[in-house]
């Protein structure tokens, strides 16, 4: 053989190695999963405004409790651990990822960009989200929830990945009662 010829092997099986780690990538990334999310709190965020929180001092005075609250209550903060999961055969570092919060099956955010980091094979990582959903986009959102009952269901649309290897994914519906958390917070801002 030539030395010409150990050239043109080498870079073939270089060529050859290259298109194999790229198809077991682009395989990883279309193995991600979101196997756990949960909503960790719901709480609600209190304005900062003086007159608002003097207006609503005088209704909570006089009884008036919901006009008090709509006045104290700006939003609702919404915190929500989603797990990532590498089901592929090689690591992948998706740069960035993108969430959106729905909330019965109302998009109530505008999309969250954060960082996500590298995830080996067969490994997860846990993001945390945090979003304030204020309460003028919720209306809809609370209307069906008051029609089933007070139950809300969350669930996250996440896009992840880098590139054209991006791949969207959506938590499982997580649903919790509403009337026990605006029970909760009734109780929280009158203490």
């Amino acid at each position: 053989m030539f030395p010409g010829s150990f050239l043109k092997l080498f870079f073939l099986l270089f060529l050859v190695a290259v298109i194999g780690l790229l198809a077991a990538s682009c395989y990883s990334y279309d193995k991600l999963s979101v196997p756990n999310a949960r909503v960790v709190g719901v709480a609600p965020v209190i304005t900062n405004d003086t007159g608002r929180l003097l207006r609503a001092g005088g209704l909570l005075v006089t009884g008036n409790l919901l006009d008090a609250a709509e006045l104290m209550v700006e939003g609702v903060e919404f915190e929500v651990e989603v797990e990532i999961q590498n089901d592929g055969p090689t690591p992948v570092y998706p740069r960035s990822s993108e969430h959106v919060l729905f909330v019965n099956n109302v998009e109530v955010t505008e999309p969250i960009q954060l960082g996500t980091g590298f995830i080996g094979p067969g490994s997860s990582i846990i993001i945390t989200l945090s979003t304030v959903v204020k309460l003028d986009a919720l209306p809809h959102a609370a209307v069906l929830s008051v029609a089933r009952g007070g139950l809300i269901e969350v669930q996250i649309r996440s896009e992840v990945g880098w590139g054209f290897l991006s791949q969207t994914l959506n938590t499982e519906v997580l649903s919790f009662n509403l009337s026990e958390t605006v029970g909760r917070i009734t109780r929280e801002l009158i203490e």
